[in-house]
């Protein structure tokens, strides 16, 4: 997900969060860490890995978060590169819980923008966030300046 804030607010904030009937995963702001968290047994939170500082991504700038999860290991990144990653995070609790974006249900909204969330039920390589996340800011390719006739070379004759 791509984010943008000056101040994410209070304590505690969720930016995407499967949580209502049981707790499954959690991308939010608790005590000024940007954190991302799995629940195995629906009731308590197993930290994968605190991305950042939030402060650091307060500066009205888009950054893009992600976390992965394999079944075993639980990975973090921050604008295409990797943060950390967890061999402790277990499993995760399947739940019927609706994805909350911005804020638990109807309170502790987050004061951000937020564009492009996305869960999948495939993991996510390195490769492929980092591919997003050059796409995301047209750096993924780039080009040379445009060719005129006078310079071109045609079948190896000079025009």
């Amino acid at each position: 997900m791509c984010v943008k804030s000056v101040n994410f607010g209070a304590d505690y904030r969720a930016l995407m969060l499967k949580f209502t009937d049981g707790r499954s995963f959690g991308l939010d702001v608790y005590n000024g860490l940007l954190d991302w968290s799995v629940s195995g047994d629906g009731a308590s939170w197993n930290l994968v890995s605190h991305i950042g500082r939030a402060e650091d991504l307060e500066d009205n700038t888009w950054h893009y978060i992600v976390g992965t999860y394999n079944g075993t290991l639980g990975y973090a990144y921050s604008d295409g590169d990797l943060i950390e990653s967890d061999g402790n995070a277990g499993s995760i609790n399947v739940s019927t819980s609706r994805i909350h974006i911005g804020g638990q249900p109807a309170i502790e909204f987050v004061n951000s923008l937020i564009d492009e969330p996305r869960v999948s039920l495939g993991v996510r390589t390195a490769a492929w966030i980092k591919a997003t996340y050059n796409s995301l800011w047209d750096s993924l390719l780039t080009y040379g300046s445009e060719e005129t006739s006078g310079n071109a070379i045609f079948f190896g004759t000079n025009l």
